[in-house]
Order: C-alpha cells, then sequence, then structure tokens
C-alpha cells in the first residue's frame, strides 16, 4: 500500500508515520498506522520535489500528541537517489520544525523523523531531537508478504540467493521467537 502510493506515478509522494518507541532505551520505533496524503493536497508534485499540506501536518500532530507518539514524514524518490538532498534537509527545518514548534507537551523520547523510499522500495531513515539535529536510523526492516532489512551504511544491493552464504550472513542478524505453540 505504502510503496504503491509512494511510486505510483513517476512524482515524489508522501505519507506520514505513526510510531510508537519499543525501547526505553534507543530509539526503536514500530510504525502502528500510516497516513497516506493524498497527490492532489500537494501543491507541487515533480519528480525531485514535493511540498507538504500544512492541514493534514496539524492533523497528524494533534494525533500523535493524543496517541503521545512519534511522527516520520516519508516521501518518496522516484529517481532512486538513496540520500537525503538539499531540498529535504530545507524541507525537514520547515516540517519537522513546525512539528517540534507546534507540540504542546513534552515531545516523544524518540522525537520526530523523515524517511525517503526509492523504486526498489529500500527506505532511508533519520530521526531529530527537538533541537533539529538528526540523527540517520541505522536499520531499517519492513515487515509484510517479505521480511526486507536494510542498514543505513549499506549500499544498495540484490537480494541473496536462497541456501548460500549471503543467505546465511543475513540469517544470522535476525532473532526469532515462538508464542502459542501447544503439543495438543
Amino acid at each position: 500500500m505504502l510503496k504503491k502510493h509512494l511510486l505510483g506515478d513517476g512524482n515524489e509522494a508522501a505519507a506520514v508515520l505513526f510510531c510508537r518507541d519499543l525501547s526505553p532505551h534507543r530509539a526503536k520505533l514500530l510504525v502502528f498506522d500510516v497516513l497516506l496524503i493524498p497527490n492532489d493536497e500537494c501543491k507541487i508534485r515533480r519528480p525531485d520535489f514535493i511540498t507538504w499540506p500544512g492541514a493534514r501536518l496539524s492533523a497528524a500532530m494533534d494525533r500523535a500528541e493524543d496517541e503521545c507518539c512519534s511522527l516520520i514524514l516519508i516521501h518518496s524518490h522516484p529517481g532512486g537517489f538513496l540520500e537525503f538532498s538539499g531540498v529535504d534537509d530545507d524541507s525537514d527545518q520547515s516540517a519537522i520544525g513546525s512539528l517540534f514548534g507546534g507540540w504542546s507537551g513534552e515531545p516523544p523520547p524518540a522525537g520526530h523523523g523523515s524517511a525517503i523510499m526509492v523504486a526498489s522500495g529500500r527506505i532511508r531513515a533519520r530521526l531529530y531531537d527537538p533541537t533539529m539535529r538528526s540523527t540517520p536510523i541505522p536499520d531499517v526492516t519492513v515487515v509484510g508478504d517479505d521480511i526486507l532489512h536494510w542498514k543505513d551504511d549499506q549500499p544498495e544491493r540484490p537480494a541473496v540467493m536462497a541456501f548460500g552464504s549471503g543467505m546465511t550472513n543475513e540469517l544470522a542478524q535476525l532473532r526469532a521467537g515462538v508464542i502459542g505453540v501447544s503439543g495438543t
């Protein structure tokens, strides 16, 4: 759903991710809801630029305050540029700065962030603290029909082959638990 919306027509598109912080010691966010920003509400949409509709961001901020959660503003880079551009930096200063500035209570411990998705579906993300200092999110995992996992410092690479050393290395990074299995 998110990938289809963000990469649908070759122009940048946007969404807001509502996240809960799962760890008291370091930011470990879990997306629990997605707000797709309707394309027609963005005044400018080009392959390399998008404007965020203020009314949608304000409504998302109100909900996030009520639910004590962080927001990640995600948009696409349909051309495949897997880096935050200077335009992205300026946009974050304005949009995320407004989130912190309009927040009525204590901001969420993890802060708020931004993310980009490229045509392959890969996501790169970063978090901001209330002083607007950004920190890369080192690991992004997407769980759906497939489990996709990217490290911020790794270049984009093809999927690993089954039953090879690449698969062994990928699986060694994961943890699994079985819950609720009965012997009857």
